[in-house]
């Protein structure tokens, strides 16, 4: 998945990559800095050198509402104030952060950090936030001994007669007094600062390598998901292993695509160009199908596709050619009733085919077109198509070249089909006209008897088809032949398409020799085109 979408995950990776380091690199650098506040219990003042007790729910709840304390607007407004004027202008914000001690709950230790653009205002933030909290608990523990104080000496002046001022509760008021006067004038709350803020030298964002690693890492994760969604969603066959995988068979040849040019100039690349590497790569599919048919006689061979469009009738024509010229009597067949191609590769007529002999109309021998094949002894750059049936002869000749070219002319022979006596033999049943039930036709026991017919009279018989998955045709004609040979075009292809295939061809009574595969050749190797010479 990974290699198919390699381009795409490269893409995707580098584009985050590229906004994430532009992210990074245009955001604006912040400073921090620190103070570090101590909780301390105050002495007791009834008992300056004793052992003070120490509450610690109090004291963790003391504690725990330093961030918010901090993080108010009354305290920020304070810490304005002890700074100096143009240092608010840059911009800061203040947090307290708590730190967790061993023995469970928060330790005595509290961290006010300030972030600003300005690594001086950070420094001045953090130390004036702490100052104010500082004031802020002094001031506030001032004044609720103030209160105190204040209702102590409310209780006195009521006790006003000079009995009240002898009894002992008298007396125990005074020396509270005394000591919440002491405490007044002594009190400091219980935090102090034990490590002020020093000036930052470097941002601590952004921090650029570690935003090229996350974008890096980002972008790769990403690109995978993406392909890992695209590769559910593409249906498209990905190279020819896969076709072979999804068949289950083995890969017989590999045929080089037509080129439009081509298509309309002569699909029969092994007349046209037998020196060329199209020719070649038939020669090749010819030996490996006789290889692959070792053991059983093949007498009757069925070619088929997945899709209309894949070039199976071009194979078809060729295979008969290359057939034929090896020595062989190849009898080819326009199995494809619905949209017959055979004839109008060959030029011949098709008045007359299999939908008229099938239906009894015409015999065998009236459809049949004869078509011999020899070689040119002169280099006339011609093809000329000589058919015999019915009685009359028709003679059809495309030329591609000049007809009149010099014979001592250096020029290498081309293939020309004659209708001379020393020719190599090829026989031809076009299709027909189209009949209204082309799928019952094939099906019929006259059509298979004239399969037997013409194998019986017949070295070989290739079938073209109609498509396997666009209509029944195909399956109804593999009870009429000894083998199949699926051609198969990546290109045009979609997965359920492919799989829907193999799962016909699994149903099939014959014998499948194997798949040819569409596709452009890596390379023409010493015979090629150009090292034909």
């Amino acid at each position: 998945m990974v290699l198919r979408w390699k381009w795409l995950i490269l893409t995707v990776t580098l584009a985050v990559l590229a906004g994430g380091v532009a992210y990074t690199w245009t955001r604006t650098p912040l400073y921090s800095a620190s103070t570090e506040l101590l909780y301390a219990k105050q002495i007791d003042i009834q008992n300056p050198l004793g052992q003070t007790y120490i509450d610690r729910s109090a004291q963790q709840a003391e504690i725990e509402v330093v961030p918010v304390i901090v993080a108010s607007s009354e305290l920020r407004t304070a810490a304005e104030k002890l700074m100096d004027r143009g240092s608010s202008s840059a911009g800061y914000s203040v947090t307290a952060t708590l730190q967790l001690a061993l023995s469970g709950g928060y330790s005595n230790i509290v961290t006010i950090t300030a972030v600003s653009p300005s690594p001086d205002v950070a420094a001045a933030a953090a130390d004036a936030s702490a100052q104010a909290f500082l004031d802020w608990g002094r001031e506030n523990a001032r004044q609720q001994v103030s209160d105190a104080v204040d209702v102590v000496r409310g209780r006195l002046l009521a006790m006003a007669d000079s009995a009240a001022r002898r009894s002992d509760e008298y007396k125990s008021l005074q020396s509270s007094l005394r000591q919440l006067e002491l405490l007044e004038a002594s009190v400091g709350g219980s935090f102090t600062i034990i490590t002020p803020a020093s000036r930052p030298s470097e941002p601590f964002s952004p921090d650029k390598r570690r935003g090229i690693v996350v974008a890096l890492a980002g972008g790769f994760v990403l690109a995978l998901g993406l392909a890992f969604v695209l590769e559910q969603l593409d249906t498209r066959v990905h190279g020819e292993t896969q076709v072979v995988e999804i068949l289950g068979l083995g890969m017989l040849g590999r045929i080089p695509p037509l080129t439009r040019t081509e298509r309309a100039k002569s699909p029969l690349k092994t007349m046209v160009d037998p020196s060329g590497p199209a020719a070649e790569a038939y020669r090749v599919l010819r030996s490996n199908l006789d290889f692959a048919a070792v053991g059983d006689e093949v007498r009757a061979l069925l070619i088929c596709s997945t899709v209309q469009g894949e070039g199976k009738s071009v194979v078809a024509c060729n295979l008969a050619v290359s057939m034929a010229l090896a020595g062989r009597r190849v009898t080819l067949v326009d199995a494809d009733l619905r949209v017959p191609h055979v004839h109008q590769y060959y030029g011949v007529p098709n008045a007359r085919g299999v939908s008229t002999v099938v239906s009894g109309r015409d015999e065998v021998g009236e459809a049949m077109v004869r078509i011999s094949l020899t070689r040119s002894p002169t280099p006339i750059d011609s093809i000329t198509v000589s058919a015999a049936g019915a009685g009359e002869r028709l003679a059809r000749v495309r030329v591609r070249g000049s007809a009149h070219a010099s014979p001592d002319r250096d020029t290498k022979p081309v293939w020309r089909w004659t209708d001379g006596d020393d020719a190599v033999s090829l026989r031809v049943v076009p299709g027909g006209p189209p009949p209204p039930n082309p799928g019952e036709m094939v099906a019929a026991g006259r059509f298979g008897e004239l399969i037997r017919g013409l194998a019986e009279d017949s070295d070989l018989v290739i079938l073209d088809s109609p498509a396997l998955t666009a209509v029944g045709d195909a399956t109804a004609l593999a009870s009429w032949v000894d083998a199949l040979l699926f051609v198969a075009d990546p290109t045009k292809l979609r997965l359920p398409q492919l799989q829907r295939a193999r799962q016909q061809l699994s149903q099939l009574p014959c014998r499948k020799l194997g798949v040819v595969l569409i596709s452009a050749s890596h390379g023409h190797g010493y015979y090629s085109h150009s090292a034909a010479d």
